[in-house]
């Protein structure tokens, strides 16, 4: 038999294997079987349903070895029944701009190709026992048992983590665990599997129940369970992990957690190579190998600490060493342990969570100490009361009353921890190397530290080396926390109809332009927030408005709503004491949040060491009967001399004239500052009454970018507008076609990239 150390370096090395072969395209590539939005017909079995936006949704898994997701108001399909369907195919797409859901990514995944829209069944399958639809009709049960008894959110909480239905869960509660780190607890893993089926398992074995008997019975419950809340990675990965120590109970085997752990991944690995890129995977599998490597040899250290302070107390004061530790002790005890397993833990995943989630809650390890010790007791409430109430309503209350009353005291804590200055630090993401040496670093200050100390010939106490390992450690956490920062870019981002500019100078001062859209609703949330994740941002220095319509002020406003800090926010001086909506909303949100309002008028300048924006329009008199007419319109000059000889001169200048029309574009073209202009924010979304055939040919522009939604309603961009451009030979770029587009300096030269 394989030593079990033999088995973890070659489960590794399968999944080094695995990751290599999917990214590379060489394993696991889900490829398109269909033509888009051809109709097909396709066969399977239901292996997964759920309920979003009262629709059930089936996961199907043909007879081609693909699976598929289709959506229909009737809820009547049974779990496991193989079914015919026909339905038009649609593949997912990939994220429209950086930090965007990558809806693709997360299917494929899965294993999960493509969704079929329309769908009409042919045929249904199923047995008897199959059709009464036992484990979803229960969960349903025990869904309505919460609305009937817990308020909205907190019905949808319990439901994630009972029974691992999120359809209920309520977004801003979610968010709020997941700013304070402990978004975990909504998703069913170690700590249920442990719970139910551990428990259920020694409750069997202190009855004198046989190891073969208790190790059955706890592994179909197991089983049960996990097809119950539907078979998350998690879960899966919990479960296997309890099955492979049932075996070794009965067989007389020691449990090998790692070996355990190796085992389980390459069984979901060899199931779906695909798995090895899914977050929950990861993050699964990864934070167990952070408990054995880093927490509970920390841990373990802190509790050595700690006797060894107890043992020089009982020496000065004589006392004898069988002393028993009264509860105060005990107590102290199990507080300090806890707290530097929770720091341990947070630690080792600070750069995984930064990835997945491009920010890092620092309050979760205070938070999780305190919400997970009462996790069981929720745990066990919330199943007993479920199922208690469909059959005796008055108990159930009573006990899920009481869930009512844990849940809330964890908002309480979430929320006030989420108050505090720095809960939540935007990282951005970082490189491989980044990662790799933080890991490298982190190993050595636990592992290392000490024999380098001896080989120096430093001497220092175990306690002093445990206080020297943990500020280390703190310390290198900035290593993560710190976002690096950002080159010279300007980034067009994709808002569907309207504008949304983002420019970083490349000395650390970041500006926005307008930010709207009458298309993408939330674009603060789905769109720009996701984004200055991505890229560490955690602030706006300059963020200017070329006028206040909602296709250009709508994603600023939810950005003032979710309290992102903005230094200052730039207006046009016509639009000073003017009476419009968005702009009462945009003054109320922006005295709320300690933001400046400053007031540009033609020749007016702002902005930083590399980095300036003139207003050459409008002036004071200017008078226009829209306000399309008086947008702010800005030269933005970019300018960094190398320092060292091999480094090439970097300039930029390009103009933002929000949606001016062409008697506006031609006065500009007029003034002294618009000369030499290399970029082209394209006027009013490549309207026919911008871009006249004297402005394109005034400024010299080498690039055009279109900021425009698909299938526009208002025609945009104009044929005539895309004629013009053609004729004045400059090149053009529209986010409809190509999504974020990023305008960066290569060498000195401008270079415009694309997000698809």
């Amino acid at each position: 038999m394989l030593g079990r150390r033999k088995i973890a370096l070659f489960s590794l090395l399968f999944v080094i294997i695995i990751y290599i072969g999917t990214n590379f395209g060489l394993l696991g590539k889900t490829d398109e079987i269909w033509p888009p939005g051809s109709r097909i017909r396709v066969r399977g079995q239901i292996y997964s349903k759920e309920i979003k936006n009262d629709k059930s949704v089936y996961y199907l898994s043909c007879s081609n070895n693909t699976s598929l997701i289709f959506s229909m108001d009737s809820h009547e399909i049974p779990l496991f029944a193989r079914v015919s369907v026909t339905g038009n195919i649609e593949y997912f797409q990939g994220p429209r701009n950086e930090g965007g859901f990558d809806a693709k990514a997360y299917y494929n995944s899965l294993g999960i190709v493509g969704k079929i829209l329309n769908p009409k069944i042919e045929s249904i399958e199923a047995s008897p026992i199959i059709k009464k639809d036992i484990m979803y009709a229960m969960s349903n049960r025990m869904m309505d048992a919460y609305q009937k008894n817990l308020p909205g959110e907190e019905a949808g909480f319990l439901s994630s983590v009972t029974i691992g239905k999120k359809s209920l869960l309520d977004g801003q509660l979610k968010d709020l665990f997941n700013r304070v780190g402990v978004a975990h607890i909504l998703a069913v893993s170690g700590l249920h599997v442990g719970f139910v089926c551990m428990g259920f398992y020694r409750f069997l074995r202190k009855k004198g129940r046989s190891f073969a008997i208790s190790g059955a019975l706890s592994s179909i419950v197991a089983i049960f369970y996990c097809i119950f809340t539907g078979g998350s990675i998690s879960s899966m990965r919990a479960v296997g992990m309890f099955l492979i120590y049932i075996l070794a109970q009965i067989t007389g085997h020691k449990y090998d957690m790692l070996t355990g752990l190796a085992l389980v991944a390459d069984l979901l690995l060899i199931d779906n190579m695909s798995y090895i890129n899914n977050a929950s995977f990861r993050f699964s599998f990864w934070a167990i190998l952070v408990i054995v490597f880093y927490a509970r040899p920390l841990s373990g250290q802190m509790r050595q600490v700690l006797t060894n302070i107890r043992h020089d107390k009982i020496r000065i004061r004589g006392l004898d060493y069988g002393y028993n530790k009264n509860l105060f002790e005990r107590i102290k005890e199990y507080i300090f342990t806890s707290l530097i397993f929770s720091l341990s833990v947070t630690v080792g995943m600070l750069p995984l969570v930064g990835q997945i989630f491009n920010q890092s809650p620092t309050v979760s390890i205070f938070v999780n100490l305190i919400i997970l010790p009462l996790m069981p007791l929720l745990l066990a409430l919330g199943l007993i009361g479920g199922i208690a109430y469909m059959i005796f309503p008055p108990i159930g209350h009573v006990l899920l009353l009481l869930c009512h009353y844990i849940i809330y005291f964890f908002e309480l804590i979430a929320d006030f921890f989420n108050s505090f200055p720095g809960a939540n630090i935007i990282t951005g993401r970082h490189s491989v190397f980044t990662i790799v040496l933080y890991y490298v670093l982190l190993s050595f200050i636990i592992y290392g530290l000490e024999d380098l100390l001896k080989g120096l010939s430093i001497k220092i106490t175990f306690n002093k080396l445990f206080m020297t390992k943990t500020l280390l450690i703190i310390g290198l956490s900035f290593m993560i926390l710190v976002p690096k920062r950002l080159d010279f870019e300007v980034d067009f981002l994709d808002v569907g109809q309207g504008d949304g500019i983002f420019i970083s100078g490349g000395d650390g001062t970041n500006y926005f332009i307008d930010g709207g859209s009458t298309s993408n609703e939330s674009l603060g949330k789905y769109t720009l927030m996701p984004f200055f994740k991505y890229k560490g941002i955690s602030s706006i220095d300059y963020w200017f408005i070329s006028h206040p319509d909602t296709d250009h002020v709508s994603g600023l406003i939810d950005m003032l709503n979710m309290g992102f800090e903005i230094d200052n926010i730039v207006i046009s001086q016509r639009f000073k004491g003017l009476r419009n909506e968005n702009l009462d909303i945009i003054y109320g949100l922006a005295e709320a949040n300690k933001c400046k309002i400053i007031y540009m008028k033609r020749g007016d300048i702002c902005g930083s060491k590399n980095i300036r924006f003139e207003a050459v329009f409008p002036g004071e008199k200017e008078i226009a009967d829209d306000l399309n007419s008086l947008s702010l319109s800005l030269v933005m000059e970019y300018k960094n001399e190398g320092i060292f000889p091999w480094q090439e001169d970097e300039r930029l200048r390009a103009f933002f004239g929000g949606d001016i029309g062409i008697s506006q574009e031609e006065a500009i073209a007029d003034s002294k500052s618009f000369h030499d202009i290399d970029l082209l924010k394209v006027s009013h979304h490549g309207s026919k009454f911008s871009s006249s055939e004297k402005f394109l040919k005034s400024g010299g522009f080498k690039l055009g970018v279109i900021s425009v939604e698909d299938h526009s309603i208002y025609g945009h961009p104009a044929k005539e507008t895309l004629g013009r451009l053609d004729e004045a030979a400059i090149p053009y770029l529209c986010t409809k076609d190509r999504g974020q587009i990023k305008i960066i300096m290569d060498k000195g030269t401008m270079e415009a990239k694309s997000i698809l």
